[in-house]
């Protein structure tokens, strides 16, 4: 059955790119204490599906390859949570 996804990856990736710039605003007003307080309330399944992606810039063909999430206070709030979490 194709997808019912009607974005092309294009789009997708253009979508992907406004959603980080969003979420790098309002990373500041995160302290080490909210990124300990969603860690530690991760359930078992999340934790084990996040697991198994690769480190933050590892793999160029996923979205958490080299680029824009990789830079700034947004690469450096995700590679603290990989580091809890693994």
């Amino acid at each position: 059955m194709p997808s019912i996804q009607t974005l092309s990856d294009a789009q997708r990736r253009l979508l992907a790119r406004w959603a980080a710039d969003c979420a790098e605003r309002v990373l500041p007003l995160f302290d080490a204490d909210e990124i300990d307080w969603q860690t530690r309330h991760l359930g078992e399944c999340e934790r084990s599906a996040l697991q198994q992606l690769p480190p933050l810039g590892a793999d160029s063909s996923g979205p958490l390859g080299p680029g824009l999430l990789s830079r700034g206070i947004l690469g450096s709030t995700i590679r603290e949570i990989q580091a809890q979490i693994s």
